[in-house]
């Protein structure tokens, strides 16, 4: 008999080392932007950053991949122009491993950050290239949002 519950314990024990996919939904508003004199671009951007809370309890052991990425971005109104970029950083990385355009106060999702190993320190910012009339602040209309779907590698 305690042959047969210790093998339970340890087959229940082993489940979360089995193949699994999760969720995980962060939000932010970007930060107002001033607009120089001379009229330069400047850019405004929101980061996404994922830490071990963001993992469900005894998950963070096996290697993960992206799998999608939903976003949903704001705008910036008195902005002339608006250029929307999705950047994708590698844990722990300075430099982005990849950047695609996006629609500024748009929803949507991309497939071209699929297989990218992702773990804590990854992270994804919303990148926002903004002209507007000289020495003025541009303020956000509201939030962004990133959904990383991933899964085990």
């Amino acid at each position: 008999m305690k042959s047969k519950l210790l093998a339970c314990c340890f087959l229940t024990a082993a489940f979360p080392l089995l193949a699994s996919a999760g969720v995980i939904t962060k939000s932010s508003t970007p930060y107002p932007q001033y607009v120089p004199s001379s009229g330069v671009p400047s850019t405004s951007f929101s980061a996404f950053h994922v830490y071990s809370a963001d993992f469900p309890k005894g998950n963070l052991i096996v290697t993960k991949r992206l799998l999608s990425v939903s976003y949903q971005t704001t705008k910036f109104p008195a902005a002339y122009s608006d250029n929307v970029q999705l950047c994708y950083f590698n844990p722990y990385q300075a430099s982005a491993a990849s950047c695609v355009p996006a629609k500024a106060g748009a929803t949507g999702s991309t497939a071209a950050f699929d297989n990218q190993i992702f773990s804590i320190g990854a992270q994804i910012q919303i990148r926002h290239e903004l002209t507007g009339k000289p020495r003025s602040t541009l303020q956000p209309a509201g939030k962004e949002s990133v959904t990383f779907n991933y899964g085990d590698l």
